[in-house]
């Protein structure tokens, strides 16, 4: 019999992961889009002053981070699926680099708004 307090396997944990940073990407990109209208509408002063707001600072931060999350785990089942046992652990590195890069500048970048 299977200890019910035993650990899940790693792909369902991976699962759970992915499925969750989307979950919580739906509502932010919703407030995405509702930033995007804004945009159109406002001028150079407005828009600083929107983003000065510090729920749409942690809104914005916390969209660009979930996204790269979510693309560094999508990116990772793609190359365990497609690409050779012997290269994959350097595709997945070289991928998670990536968007761990993406998504510190985005951070340094709206943190200096």
């Amino acid at each position: 019999m299977k200890n019910p307090l035993s650990k899940p396997p790693l792909a369902h944990t991976h699962w759970l992961r992915q499925r969750l940073s989307a979950l919580f990407l739906l509502p932010l990109s919703y407030w995405l889009f509702i930033f995007a209208e804004h945009c159109l509408h406002a001028n150079y002063s407005e828009m600083l002053t929107w983003l000065h707001l510090p729920l749409n600072q942690y809104a914005l931060i916390a969209w660009f981070l979930l996204v790269c999350y979510h693309g560094a785990i999508g990116m990772q089942v793609i190359f365990e699926d497609y690409i050779p046992r012997h290269r994959q652990r350097l595709a997945i590195w070289t991928a998670n680099t990536f968007f761990m890069g993406l998504a510190l500048g985005a951070v340094i970048f709206l943190v200096q708004i």
